[in-house]
């Protein structure tokens, strides 16, 4: 049904009104945008979605799937997969929690919202405080896995974007990753916390030091997701 309600015969299935675009924010737009400048066609991008959630519904992703570039998807949530397999067919899906280490098992809290599901309890609790009709419905078991080991079993060389939306766990998982050997062109991270009004002034400053010192400049911020581009990218005037 959300497909059929964000869409109409003018444009593409799923895009948000107005637009051939799909994020929730502008995002793949901004990063279409990016890309133009660099002279790279978004048909030879690869692409790794950290907590994919919906294939298609205000995905930072399938924009470019639609233009023929393609990527590995991962969710840790198992009532999603389905539709990830359905509706990108031509992505590598894995039902995996995105962790340090490969190979654990990892409790994962999943909510009666989208988008919330998530691995760090603390996160989830906060959320929940936050708004009342938040409730854990299901907990359940999920393979771990790092972005590292991703990288080396999926990809020839590191992906042109890396989109990361794992409810809590970002730095963390940032923390973790190998940039000598793998270095993406362009981030997506969601840099606020859940709130369930429009906020201003709390960015999570943390990360944008940290990509900051991994030599990423943040390009853009949409009010939920920070854009970072490895600052090797820009040239002098």
């Amino acid at each position: 049904l959300q497909y059929q309600v964000f869409s109409n015969p003018n444009r593409e299935p799923g895009a948000a009104p107005g637009s051939g675009y799909f994020s929730q924010s502008g995002e793949d737009m901004i990063i279409e945008y990016i890309l133009e400048r660099l002279q790279i066609s978004p048909s030879k991008i690869t692409y790794l979605d950290l907590g994919a959630n919906h294939a298609v519904y205000l995905s930072n992703t399938n924009y470019f799937y639609q233009h023929g570039a393609r990527g590995v998807l991962v969710e840790a949530n198992p009532n999603l997969i389905p539709e990830l397999k359905l509706q990108r067919k031509g992505d590598t899906i894995l039902h995996r929690c995105i962790s340090e280490e490969s190979g654990n098992i990892e409790k994962f809290y999943i909510l009666n919202k989208d988008g919330l599901t998530s691995p760090d309890l603390s996160s989830v609790e906060e959320c929940m405080r936050r708004d009342p009709g938040l409730t854990i419905e299901k907990v359940i078991d999920v393979e771990t896995i790092s972005v590292n080991d991703i990288f080396g079993r999926y990809f020839e060389k590191a992906p042109t974007i890396v989109n990361m939306d794992i409810e809590g766990k970002e730095l963390e998982i940032l923390n973790g990753l190998d940039f000598k050997t793998y270095r993406p062109l362009v981030f997506v991270i969601e840099t606020i916390p859940y709130r369930t009004k429009l906020q201003k002034g709390e960015k999570q400053n943390a990360i944008l030091e940290f990509m900051k010192t991994a030599g990423y400049v943040e390009y853009a911020f949409t009010g939920i997701n920070s854009i970072f581009v490895d600052a090797m990218a820009f040239q002098p005037d």
